[in-house]
């Protein structure tokens, strides 16, 4: 099975060790950023992906604040019974423990807040099933160079293993500007020695010339370019000020759910005292009166008493259906309203922050332009400095062969054994500047070929972060 290291070596050419450039040391680094950058980029690009980056995390205290929350709940004196947790201001986390303030927490009303790098809740986590639970963007900041790469379940810790080529593409693209960034024009031609005459019968005092070699300008990566632009912002007027964001969290509470009535309104006809029984002996009376006394105007009368009593039970209960109904749906109004000003809070918060992360990725984006082509003439600038010097060597280089010919011309030579010495001389030198020419021309199209390397796999890259059918 493969580790970062082979897989960063194969995609860029370049061998890691102990002692290259990059370093093993380095390269951990650089796979360790990666992570924290393919984790940010991905979930904004493709929001639906954050649960594949996330990590549940229990306890009896409080969880560190490691990245974006997904969701914190409290147990509630078991495991399987969790409260779920909304976002309240550290500033209220006094109240929030005080039963007789508005802004009281209890076990099955539960908040949290974040404070001095930490997720705490109210009530207090504790021991007794009562942890805090807390699920949020997760980064491996223990990942290393021999690290399995490639395998089925992931060797980053909560990172899906279809995005782990995006972390040694990055790596990768880490490798190759750190080697750039390096003196790699380094000539090992040797300059042929002078060599000593017997005699002075040659007059010629010119320094064989040399090549300097040209010292690329440190690279600057472009967190330390960014970093560095936020830090200065006010100081020189960069617009590059640091407007992250950071991660999201809605703080608008929503409304409680309001307590309706428990039942609707009887009608009951026993609580009207029309008649001297119940609603059933009157109509019994009522009866006997026809069948019995035929008394037909005490039946009548007997009668209206019972329609009155009917009637009357029938207001009160039309009445109370009437409060019944003007109760709850003043709750049901109020509760809707609160339920309105609740989402209107979320989707200005929303926009918001929406409208602050887009300005923040557009400062990075122009950032990033001004860096790449920092880059890039820095880059060029080196070649041409190189050419420059090359060019330097070869005109003095030509001088001085042309002026060793004249004085070896001009030579009154005691015997040929110096005449000899300097024809040898000569043909090294000539030997020397050809190498030279040949190490830095090489070695300038190996700066070609790392700056060729580096657009292709930053390329590659960021095709990683397209959301497909439509752009990133």
């Amino acid at each position: 099975m493969a580790t970062f290291e082979t897989q960063v070596e194969a995609l860029t050419g370049i061998s890691i060790d102990g002692s290259s450039n990059p370093t093993q040391t380095e390269l951990s680094s650089f796979l360790v950023d990666g992570v924290k950058e393919v984790v940010n980029r991905m979930i904004e690009v493709r929001p639906a992906e954050l649960s594949k980056f996330t990590n549940t995390t229990n306890s009896a205290s409080y969880v560190d604040k490691i990245g974006k929350i997904l969701s914190v709940v409290r147990e509630h004196d078991s495991t399987t019974i969790l409260r779920k947790c909304t976002a309240i201001d550290p500033g209220d986390r006094y109240e929030a423990t005080d039963s007789d303030s508005l802004l009281y927490r209890s076990k099955t009303n539960p908040g949290f807040y974040e404070l001095d790098g930490a997720i705490y809740t109210v009530p207090t986590a504790g021991s007794g099933n009562n942890d805090i639970v807390v699920t949020q963007v997760h980064y491996d900041t223990g990942l290393v160079y021999g690290d399995t790469y490639g395998a089925s379940n992931s060797s980053i810790v909560s990172f899906p293993s279809d995005y782990e080529y995006l972390v040694a593409l990055y790596a990768a693209i880490k490798t190759v500007h750190r080697k750039m960034g390096g003196t790699i024009i380094s000539i090992t031609a040797v300059p042929p020695d002078v060599p000593t005459l017997s005699s002075s019968s040659v007059s010629f005092s010119q320094t064989a010339p040399t090549y300097a070699k040209e010292s690329i300008t440190t690279r600057v990566s472009f967190e330390d370019f960014w970093t560095a632009a936020a830090d200065t912002a006010v100081e020189d007027g960069n617009p590059f000020g640091d407007n992250d964001p950071g991660a999201f969290s809605v703080t608008a509470v929503p409304p409680d759910v309001p307590t309706l009535g428990t039942s609707l309104p009887i009608y009951e006809v026993s609580t009207e005292t029309i008649g001297s029984g119940t609603i059933d002996d009157e109509i019994a009376k009522m009866l006997s009166y026809i069948e019995t006394e035929e008394d037909v105007e005490l039946a009548n009368a007997k009668a209206g008493e019972i329609t009155l009593r009917l009637r009357r039970a029938l207001e009160k209960f039309n009445a109370d259906v009437a409060e019944y109904k003007t109760e709850n749906e003043g709750e049901l109004a109020r509760y809707t309203a609160e339920i309105s000003a609740y989402s209107a809070d979320v989707n200005a918060q929303v926009q918001e922050y929406t409208q602050k992360l887009q300005r923040y990725s557009t400062e990075l984006n122009t950032a990033y332009q001004a860096w790449a082509k920092t880059e890039s003439d820095s880059i060029q600038e080196y070649q041409a400095d190189i050419q420059q010097e090359l060019n330097e060597f070869n005109k003095e280089n030509a001088e001085y062969q042309a002026q060793l010919q004249i004085s070896i011309k001009n030579a009154d030579f005691d015997n040929e054994e110096d005449a000899r010495k300097l024809q040898k001389y000569s043909a090294e030198q000539a030997e020397y500047a050809a190498e030279v020419t040949s190490q830095v021309q090489e070695q300038t199209t190996q700066v070609t070929q790392y700056q060729l390397l580096y657009s292709q796999l930053k390329i590659e890259y960021e095709a990683g972060f397209v959301v497909p059918g439509g752009g990133e």
